[in-house]
């Protein structure tokens, strides 16, 4: 399967297979038992075969007794991937079939790593002015000139400025598309600035989503580079602009590129009325139907004519937005990325303008590097007073599930530990999407937050754990989001 520039599949069946119908099984007694062979070091690439074994001698086995030894011993290379491959996955139970699918997914990132090197090669193999290795490989590949010239691009990237980002995919501890995110931002930045653009978005990669990958590599581009991130900005926003596009069924996509806090702004006052119009007896509107229905009446629909059915938003620029602001940058004594909360990283310039913008309702969450007191409060109750609530949301941004990117305003608030066992205070509550909520509470899954560093622990019905961080939001990544208000 081949994806283009910006992910869509190009051409190719995914049902066809790659492996010709009468290709005879992998004989494991015919590979000889000696050490792999040493890579050959080509112009920045290194190649070679990462053949590995999970025990020395091993022979054909079941995949159930392969995997018994822990996902850590599957390391990626041919052997495993036959192995793999000619296993009866039928047989696995439910906790090997997850530790067979992890074992596929580092092989896929080593097949990836090693597709990376040989587009490389094929790039810094081309002294051609006019670069026709992009024709060559675009017509190999089933790709337009612009999708193949960005592989050869990224590809090149990895190999020669990017070494080690190239190393954790060849190992499958990043997903080729963490790599790509990771390959594409770092364009942005000068030679010299890579090697600390690396160390900050390797630190946590492998136990990150693409989004949250996609997030830190955003972070690190401005803090390593502000002034030239807050020029990318300001040419950006004189960018915006309004397009419409056909769509089937007689529908059509009208899309908008603006600034961050502007989109967020009107989406929440799209949302804000749709939930209130959802409150209408009757209502059989969609979420999605009602948002929509509520634009198209703010543009077209006279104030003066507008049914009473509609329910347009109360006057005034923008509903509440959260702008997270370093008391440094706020000062400008420096220039380290704020956050637009639904949003992400923003540059210290563009965060100082929605902090001081006199309009609407911004609320501007001004931190300190030192650690608050974290106060307890209502823990005689079970309902948290609207301050606790509001803090608890702010902290967190989003579901605290690992990789759920859900906003916390639109999630339950959960007692870590149920009540009354449990305290009504911010360190024993977390905002859970309703989903989250119901496999915490009724499907086994258990959380345990640490209230030192804000990390929270799950366990699967499995026994499997997983660590989720809270959004890294502050001014440094030791930092620490403020402490609750006072009562």
């Amino acid at each position: 399967m081949e994806f283009g520039e910006f992910g869509e599949f190009e051409g190719g069946d995914e049902s066809d297979s790659w492996l010709p119908a009468d290709v005879p099984p992998f004989d494991f007694d015919s590979v000889p038992e000696e050490p792999p062979p040493e890579r050959d070091f080509v112009s920045g690439v290194t190649l070679g075969s990462g053949l590995s074994f999970a025990a020395p001698g091993a022979a054909a086995a079941e995949l159930g007794g392969f995997l018994e030894a822990g996902f850590g011993s599957v390391e990626p290379g041919l052997v495993e991937l036959a192995r793999l491959g000619s296993a009866d996955l039928t047989a696995l139970g439910d906790v090997e079939r997850v530790d067979a699918l992890l074992a596929i997914e580092r092989q896929a990132s080593w097949l990836e790593a090693l597709r990376h090197r040989l587009l490389g090669l094929i790039s810094s193999g081309d002294m051609s002015l006019e670069r026709w290795c992009v024709e060559e490989v675009g017509a190999a590949l089933r790709l337009p000139g612009g999708a193949a010239r960005t592989r050869l691009k990224n590809a090149e990237q990895l190999c020669e400025r990017l070494p080690a980002v190239l190393d954790a995919l060849t190992d499958g501890q990043i997903a080729p598309a963490q790599a790509t995110a990771i390959a594409e931002a770092s364009f942005q930045l000068p030679d010299a600035a890579l090697p600390a653009y690396v160390e900050r978005v390797l630190a946590r990669a492998p136990e990150q989503s693409l989004a949250q990958t996609k997030q830190a590599v955003r972070r690190a581009v401005i803090a390593l580079d502000p002034g030239t991130a807050e020029q990318r900005h300001h040419r950006a926003r004189a960018e915006r602009h309004v397009r419409i596009a056909p769509a089937e069924h007689g529908m059509a996509w009208l899309m908008s590129l603006l600034p961050a806090e502007d989109a967020r702004a009107v989406y929440a006052r799209l949302d804000t009325t749709a939930h209130t119009t959802k409150t209408v007896a009757a209502e059989h509107r969609t979420m999605d139907q009602l948002r929509a229905d509520t634009l198209i009446a703010a543009i077209l629909t006279d104030a003066r004519d507008e049914p009473q059915t509609t329910h347009v938003a109360t006057p005034g620029r923008r509903p509440a937005v959260s702008v997270v602001v370093p008391l440094s940058v706020l000062v400008e004594d420096d220039e380290q990325p704020g956050w637009l909360d639904g949003h992400g990283p923003i540059t210290a310039g563009h965060a100082r303008r929605i902090a001081h913008d006199p309009t609407g309702t911004w609320r501007r969450l001004v931190t300190d590097p030192a650690t608050g007191q974290i106060l307890d409060y209502g823990t005689t109750r079970y309902r948290p007073p609207p301050r606790l609530v509001e803090h608890v949301m702010t902290r967190d941004g989003e579901c605290a599930f690992p990789h759920c990117s859900h906003q916390a305003s639109s999630s339950d608030l959960d007692h870590i530990h149920p009540y009354p066992g449990g305290p009504t205070d911010a360190a024993n509550l977390q905002p859970l999407h309703r989903r989250h909520h119901n496999a915490k509470t009724h499907h086994g899954w258990k959380a345990h937050r640490d209230p030192e560093t804000g990390i929270t622990t799950w366990t699967s019905p499995q026994g499997r754990a997983y660590r989720n961080r809270p959004p890294e939001r502050w001014n440094s990544p030791g930092g620490q989001p403020p402490a609750p208000p006072d009562p």
